[in-house]
């Protein structure tokens, strides 16, 4: 096996590059993990260049964050019931397309902050507050959501963007179901995600799960135990 220093001296920077392009990697664990073990640092413009997907075209971007969205949608609310006022289905349809356009321009300002600060994430206190404005909107558009619905969605959304190298790891996960009892929240300190109101339920729910993570960052731990959880070896 070939040292660090020839690796270091076979794969300059625009050899890297076209290596990524051809092999088309476009995964955080290689940008951020393989890629820094070869050249020996992180270099910024590479990494903000790879990390926003830019080999892609439109349409394949569009499809993805369309993706992204409907799954995040769908992880929602499907066990939630939404809807109020029993609007018809063009107003849902209306509804669902204004706070996709909202949660998409998110998404940029998360891009964006990492790139005004040195590739330094969104701040939990700024992503707690994205989320209340997210309730927000859903007031102004007529139909409340409350904050765990809130905080399902937009985290769902970060959750994709990140693993597919749009942005870099967000603060916090989705508090659902499944992570609070892979966390381990049981008893009087086990919540209904659906039914959260107020933003201090959900903080003191994240502080609960960051004590199970043995110091991890809350998106890797839920990342890595998913892997776990749904893996079956061939």
């Amino acid at each position: 096996m070939m040292s660090n220093s020839i690796l270091k001296t076979c794969f300059n920077v625009k050899a890297t590059l076209l290596l990524m392009r051809q092999v088309y990697i476009k995964s955080p664990v290689f940008v951020w993990e393989i890629f820094p073990r070869i050249l020996g640092k992180r270099p910024k413009g590479i990494l903000k260049r790879w990390s926003r997907i830019e080999g892609m075209n439109e349409s394949q971007r569009k499809f993805l964050k369309n993706e992204f969205f409907m799954l995040s949608w769908g992880a929602a609310v499907q066990h939630n019931g939404i809807w109020k006022n029993n609007p018809t289905q063009k107003a849902k349809d209306g509804f669902r397309e204004k706070i996709k356009a909202f949660l998409e321009e998110k998404m940029n300002t998360y891009a964006a902050q990492e790139e005004k600060t040195d590739n330094c994430p969104v701040t939990e206190e700024q992503h707690i507050k994205n989320i209340a404005e997210l309730q927000e909107k859903s007031i102004e558009l007529g139909n409340r959501l409350n904050f765990g619905t809130c905080q399902k969605l937009l985290n769902m959304m970060c959750k994709y963007y990140w693993c597919a190298g749009y942005i870099k790891e967000p603060p916090h996960l989705p508090i659902d179901r499944i992570n609070l009892k892979k966390a381990g929240i049981k008893g009087k300190d086990r919540v209904n995600w659906t039914e959260i109101e107020e933003p201090q339920v959900y903080i003191n729910l994240i502080n609960k799960i960051k004590e199970k993570t043995s110091g991890q960052s809350l998106a890797q731990w839920e990342v890595d135990n998913w892997y776990r959880r749904n893996y079956k070896p061939v």
